[in-house]
C-alpha cells in the first residue's frame, strides 16, 4: 500500500462532500421547522472542509509540474497550459472510487433487507 496525500483519499472526499451540503440540509430543514444542529457546528464543519479542499488543491497545484507547452516554447506564441494527466487522475479516481464504494454499499442494503420470499 502507498500512502497519499491526507484529504485525498475516498474517506476525505465523502466528508468534503458531507461538509459542503451540510448548510444547505440544514437550511432546508430550518424552513420546514426542524433543525437540530446548532449553527456554529454547521459553520465549524463547513470551514474545515473547504480549508481541506483549499490546501489539497493549492498542494497538488504547487507540486505536481505543469506539462511541457506544445510547440516549443521560442513560437512567440502566449502559451496556455492545461492541467496534466496526473491531477485529472487525482481528481476523478478518487471521485469514481467514492462513487463505486457508495453504490457497492447502496446495493448490498438493498440485497440484504430483502424479505425472504418462500
Amino acid at each position: 500500500m502507498t500512502p497519499g496525500i491526507p484529504g485525498t483519499g475516498i474517506g476525505g472526499l465523502f466528508y468534503i462532500l458531507c461538509a459542503m451540503c451540510m448548510p444547505f440540509c440544514e437550511l432546508l430543514r430550518a424552513a420546514h421547522g426542524r433543525t437540530r444542529t446548532a449553527s456554529w457546528v454547521v459553520a465549524r464543519q463547513f470551514a474545515i472542509g473547504l480549508a481541506i479542499l483549499v490546501v489539497v488543491t493549492v498542494g497538488l497545484w504547487l507540486v505536481l509540474p505543469d506539462p511541457a507547452p506544445a510547440g516549443g516554447a521560442g513560437n512567440g506564441a502566449a502559451q496556455v497550459s492545461r492541467p496534466g494527466a496526473l491531477r485529472l487522475f487525482f481528481l476523478f479516481g478518487t471521485i469514481g472510487t467514492l462513487v463505486l464504494v457508495l453504490s457497492l454499499v447502496q446495493l448490498l442494503r438493498v440485497l440484504i433487507d430483502k424479505p425472504n420470499k418462500p
